[in-house]
């Protein structure tokens, strides 16, 4: 069993999908209970159920037949591709009641591919009749015609104690509580050998003793020892200043603590706090996350240890700094798939429609009838916030303090890969405008859950990041249950005096999500049990144990949003999982999900990684070893897995190709020809690659081809082959190399044009819809312009009544000219430098021509030593008829590629003898050349190349505008300006800078040498000068300052 056969059975993708049907199938149910109990709480006499809850994809009608909505239907009629919930409502007013059936709540929008998609678990016959490609992954949505997909969220995870340094290098604990979307961080720090708690309640630092006498513990020996005896000489100066202040019990505690109060505090949240003894309401602001409904004194002592533990965690830190945190530890992170961050949107937005009927049936008697549940279900209001949130991407919650921009994204379908890699790519809160170089950095906990290679240049370089292979991100699980399974296993959850947890003081806490859950006294026992009971399928797989043995606390993690990784489980040395195993794996009559409940393989987060040992190969196992890797390959995600011998690079040129690869022109899908796109670049004649990675089949991107297998030598020639240009064949560009087609969207609105039938009488011979409708609308005789000769799939689309247009597109073929951009999948890019004549071009002794001719300057420093083994390897490939295998950490037989060579007649080391065309000699030197597969990317001169001499000025500076788009003219900058006047060409310079730019004829009076303002013309003279100059002169005028010209020469 390997990466091949976690691929086969759960794709990549899963997760996302995983995440939404979640959400469709459950949390909405309990989203609408959450609003039925908000609606009771306002008034008792009111009530409203959801009973029935169903849902159903839309239809439209064709012909007078109703068909279920697809989503080609909706990208080509722009609309959204969504699901309609309905239920059944019982409403109550006072004594009158109404059950009212099947009304439409709201309208959501469908991830494709989930459990409610049209396309879920349909055969390939069935995707090619909906013009739908099978390879599509799905995880994304259609809004209003658009492909949307909804990043993955990075978040700190929160309740979590903490330890980092403040600007003086002091250390500091801080945990952030969060309980009913309010978030307080707390704080110990250390000043001048005492140990205080800040928070932003008090108006100064409290001390430790005071706060936690507060909490119950009275006597100040217990605080000691909870806290750790070995820390008594370090505790001493803390304890001195609290028995100075003189408070000795809990009442008197709570009152010093209320009279540091910050009173802005208690204005903001209304709290009224009572001086008793039998009320603390102020406990409850402090470590918030911590709350017992039932038992308040258990609450306390709870929140007590937890803050013994975060005193005990600084002082081990002063003494180890290797404990202090990092932000950037995965551990600490949470990730938010789809359906995480479209539930909290859908129940904030079901708040607000609830708050706006709240205000109308406070101002309105409401009669009990059939159209009573729009003033409490504003279903278009919904529908619209969902839609409106999608198209801008903009999340702003209330309920829970969010407000994020950029969480959707246009899905990129330049390429398969580009589209395919989008859904895997993780996006942080940070913000890409700062220069901090740590949350950019490489963690070390990021390795196999996160692709080291695939993150974008400039701002956002280590900010956006993409999932590895075998990234698995956890779902919740049941708390209540785990916490049972602990009992059972021996874990002493009583805490209802001090007396009892003196007992457990040197026994080891066990906290489950962040919340001691209880005390044991065997912790290695413990984590046997209960990892024996994971293997054996009792607990899920993706729950997280481990054991911080400095601290004495084990931790067992079941909340949502960790990444975790399979790994291979190993027993005493030896590796459970067998040959016959992967036997019946491979025949299929096993699937992954039955190996890991066989107890084969388990989930490990970042946190568990810890408390392992694994192997990267089997030779390396040993007895110590708890876990093996499952491949070589799942440190790279999607797009990195796909450049062979990748190990073999310079780091940063893998990152370029991760950026590149995704924008070459391909083949895109099966349904490329029926898609309307706003710009399309395809690949005319794709290929193959002789040189495959083992990835490239398992996620369909071998039927997707991204370039072509070109015939390259490496050598200096002609000198159009500099700083990384090219040297292409034209015979080989005649033939058909790197041809593309390129297409563009375009919408006109029918109205305006006459003639229609004539018009688009080559476009869609056999749409017959679309000719009933232009006979119809053909009523006037204005002629169209527009060259429509060469366009493809037509569509009306109806907007409304009045508004009705034709989309399509327009298709133009292009092949490689001059300044258009190639690259390698090694990350080598360069443009087009010259195109030669065949007959010009050096040939080898068997008559070989090569494609491309690059230079052998552009590899000492760009180091990719993959390519080089790439075209020998291919070479080999190609002469053989085989396709070979360059899969990351591949080892190379030299000797099988060298007896290839040999046995087809050539030299073993890849070199051949050349002739030079144009002279007939022989080059004196041997040329190595073989093949490497190369890509067409979409940067090409047609859409860049750009000049004009005159044209729109801006009405401001009365300079060119800037813009190719707009017709804006070419900058001419200060360098360029030092280059003329370095050249002497003083009337070329000032025909750039002034008469073709923004010349003005300013009137200057003769006398004052400032600008003329009246409207007499004498002692006048007017003076040809940049505008911007006249500005100038006169902002200095307006600040008292006057620049006079002198007339009197």
């Amino acid at each position: 069993m390997n990466l091949r056969l976690y691929l086969i059975s759960r794709g990549l993708i899963w997760q996302q999908i995983e995440s939404y049907n979640k959400l469709i199938n459950y949390q909405l149910i309990s989203i609408l209970k959450k609003i039925e109990n908000e609606i009771w709480n306002y008034n008792s006499f009111l009530e409203i159920k959801f009973i029935n809850t169903s849902m159903s994809i839309g239809t439209f009608f064709e012909k007078n037949i109703g068909n279920t909505v697809t989503p080609f239907h909706s990208r080509i009629k722009d609309t959204t591709y969504s699901i309609d919930i309905y239920s059944d409502l019982f409403i109550r007013i006072n004594n009158k009641k109404k059950f009212i059936n099947n009304n439409l709540i709201f309208k959501i929008p469908l991830m494709l591919k989930c459990n409610r998609c049209i396309l879920y678990g349909k055969k390939e016959d069935f995707y090619i009749k909906i013009n739908e490609c099978p390879l599509d992954p799905g995880g994304y949505f259609i809004i209003k015609g658009t492909e949307k997909v909804i990043l993955i969220q990075e978040k700190l995870v929160l309740n979590r104690i903490g330890i980092e340094k403040d600007k003086s290098g002091n250390f500091y604990s801080y945990v952030i509580s969060s309980y009913k979307k309010r978030n307080t961080k707390s704080f110990i720090i250390i000043k001048e050998n005492k140990i205080y708690f800040r928070n932003k309640i008090f108006i100064e630092d409290i001390p430790i003793f005071i706060i936690l006498k507060a909490f119950g513990f009275e006597n100040n020996l217990d605080i000691i020892d909870l806290i750790g005896y070995e820390f008594e000489s370090t505790l001493f100066y803390s304890l001195t200043e609290s028995l100075k202040i003189g408070f000795v019990n809990q009442f008197q505690s709570v009152c010093y603590l209320m009279q540091k109060l910050d009173i802005r505090f208690i204005e903001t949240n209304k709290i009224t706090f009572f001086y008793n003894e039998s009320n603390y309401q102020i406990l409850d602001h402090i470590l918030s996350h911590i709350i017992v409904n039932k038992n308040p004194v258990s609450q306390n002592l709870e929140k007590g240890i937890f803050m013994t533990m975060m005193i005990r965690k600084l002082l081990y830190a002063l003494q180890i700094p290797d404990l202090l945190d990092s932000k950037d530890y995965y551990g600490n992170k949470r990730l938010e798939l789809s359906g995480d961050l479209v539930e909290i949107l859908l129940e904030d937005l079901l708040h607000k429609s609830w708050i706006e009927s709240k205000k109308f049936i406070e101002k309105k008697k409401i009669e009990v009838n059939e159209t009573i549940y729009h003033h409490f279900i504003k279903s278009d209001f919904i529908s619209y916030g969902i839609e409106n949130a999608f198209i801008t991407g903009n999340w702003k919650i209330n309920k829970y303090g969010i407000d994020k921009n950029g969480i959707t994204q246009i899905l990129s379908r330049l390429s398969f890969m580009s589209s395919f890699s989008m859904l895997l790519k993780t996006s942080s809160n940070f913000e890409k405008t700062r220069k901090s170089i740590s949350p950019r950095n490489l963690h070390p906990t990021q390795w196999r859950f996160i692709c080291t290679s695939d993150t974008p240049e400039g701002e956002s370089c280590g900010l956006i990041k993409n999932l590895a292979l075998l990234s698995h991100i956890s779902i919740q699980e049941n708390d209540y249950f785990l916490a049972k399974v602990c009992n059972i296993l021996g874990v002493d959850s009583k805490l209802s005096s001090i007396k009892t947890i003196k007992n457990y003081l040197n026994m080891t806490k066990i906290f489950l999500n962040q919340k001691l859950i209880g005390f044991h006294q065997f912790p290695s026992k413990f984590l046997f049990c209960f990892r024996n009971m994971r293997r054996s399928n009792l607990i899920e797989s993706s729950v997280s144990i481990y054991w911080d043995s400095t601290m004495k606390l084990i931790w067992i993690l079941s909340d949502k949003g960790r990444l975790c990784r399979p790994l291979y489980i190993i027993e005493n040395g030896i590796l459970k999982s067998k040959k016959k195993h992967l036997k019946l794996y491979s025949k299929k009559i096993i699937n992954w999900n039955i190996l890991t409940k066989f107890g084969f393989i388990e989930y490990i987060d970042s946190n568990e990684e810890n408390n392992t040992i694994i192997a990267d190969s089997l030779k390396a196992i040993n007895f110590r070893s708890s876990h093996l890797e499952i491949s070589e390959g799942n440190i790279l995600g999607i797009s990195a897995s796909l450049i062979p011998f990748s190990d073999h690079n310079q780091s940063p040129r893998n990152t370029y190709q991760c950026s590149m690869g995704k924008q070459s022109a391909s083949f895109l899908g099966f349904n490329q020809n029926s898609r309307i796109d706003i710009t399309l670049s395809l690949l005319i004649y794709p290929q193959k690659p002789i040189l495959k990675t083992k990835i490239l089949n398992l996620i369909g991107a071998g039927k997707c081809p991204t370039g072509i297998n070109t015939c390259i030598s490496i050598m200096s020639f002609t000198g159009y082959d500099v700083e990384d240009a090219i040297i292409l064949n034209k015979s080989s560009v005649e033939r058909g190399f790197f041809k593309t087609a390129f297409l563009r969207k375009t919408k006109i609105e029918i109205s305006s044009f006459r003639h229609l039938t004539q018009l688009f009488s080559k476009v869609n011979h056999n749409n017959k819809e679309v000719f009933e409708f232009l006979n119809k609308s053909n009523n006037n005789n204005q002629k169209i312009t527009s060259n429509l000769k060469y366009s493809d799939n037509l569509v009306v689309v109806k907007y409304g009544l009045d508004l009705t247009l034709a989309k399509f597109l327009i298709r133009e073929c292009r092949n490689p000219e001059i300044g258009d951009k190639f690259s390698s999948r090694h990350g080598q890019k360069g443009i087009c430098g010259f195109i030669k004549p065949q007959q010009d071009m050096p040939f080898s002794e068997k008559g070989i021509c090569p494609d491309i001719i690059m230079n052998p300057h552009g590899f000492p420093s760009r180091m990719t030593i993959g390519k080089t083994i790439e075209i020998i390897l291919s070479k080999s490939g190609c002469i053989s008829g085989k396709f070979k295998d360059g899969s990351i950490f591949k080892k190379i037989n030299i000797n099988t590629i060298v007896k290839s060579l040999r046995s087809f007649g050539f030299v073993s080391n890849g070199e051949d003898f050349m002739y030079n065309g144009i002279t007939g000699n022989l080059i004196n030197n041997q040329i190595y050349s073989g093949i490497v597969f190369y890509q067409r990317l979409k940067h090409m001169v047609k859409d860049k190349i750009h000049s004009r001499a005159t044209g729109i000025k801006s009405k401001l500076t009365y300079q060119p505008v800037e813009g190719r788009s707009k017709g804006g003219g070419l900058r001419f900058g200060e360098m360029e300006r030092d280059c003329l006047i370095s050249f002497g060409a003083s009337e070329l310079a000032l025909d750039r800078l002034l008469l073709n730019s923004d010349c003005y004829e300013a009137k200057f009076d003769k006398n004052s040498g400032i600008i003329h303002t009246s409207n007499s013309n004498t002692n006048v003279v007017a003076v040809k000068i940049p505008y911007a100059c006249k500005l100038l002169l006169q902002e200095l005028q307006s600040m008292n300052i006057i620049a006079r010209l002198n007339f009197n020469n």
